[in-house]
């Protein structure tokens, strides 16, 4: 096996301890804040106070949550593609499977794009229903006004949806790529 085709091993193989020890950071810092899985499946009243506490707390582990998933897949989809890109000038001398590399890439290049897209989008959520709540509580609004706020509010549960499908594809498009980049590592062994 060439130096390269070492290198691309040793890589994916720091790539999934990097990943097993992230998952087990996250989940050794916010265990302590999540129910135990006994708990009951209806959540009990709660003061104003806690209820606020506990909304906004959900809110923030969603945020952090949708942040570090969209730094991974564009880290994991980049660093997979710059990794894989020296092997282009050897990549006749180095058999193994070239079209796993090639299915990989282009796996690769469609997270990322996802993942932009995805970022457009979820800025499309928050821009149209500010645009929904300006018009829907103006001053005077008019029936036309408040029509123009529907429509707003649509446009944002569209963005939201398109949202969800690019992050499900590019996690399905990341995981993937990262899979055929490991097959044709594997097909570099003698």
């Amino acid at each position: 096996m060439g130096s390269y085709g070492l290198l691309v091993v040793e890589l994916i193989g720091a790539l999934v301890v990097g990943i097993l020890a992230g998952f087990g950071i996250a989940r050794r810092r916010y265990r302590r804040n999540l129910a135990p899985a006994n708990a009951p499946a209806i959540p009990a009243k709660l003061s104003p106070e806690q209820f606020q506490a506990d909304r906004a707390f959900n809110i923030d582990m969603y945020k952090t949550g949708m942040q570090q998933f969209d730094k991974l897949v564009t880290w994991v989809a980049g660093g997979g593609l710059v990794v894989s890109v020296p092997l282009l000038r050897e990549i006749k001398t180095l058999g193994g499977w070239p079209f796993a590399l090639a299915i990989g890439w282009l796996l690769l290049l469609i997270a990322l794009a996802c993942m932009v897209a995805g970022h457009f989008m979820s800025t499309r959520i928050y821009s149209e229903e500010r645009a929904a709540l300006d018009k829907v509580h103006h001053a005077d609004a008019t029936g036309e006004i408040v029509q123009q706020g529907a429509k707003h509010h649509r446009n944002a549960i569209r963005s939201g949806t398109a949202t969800k499908v690019l992050n499900y594809v590019s996690l399905v498009a990341v995981l993937g790529g990262l899979v055929m980049l490991g097959l044709f590592a594997v097909s570099l062994i003698p």
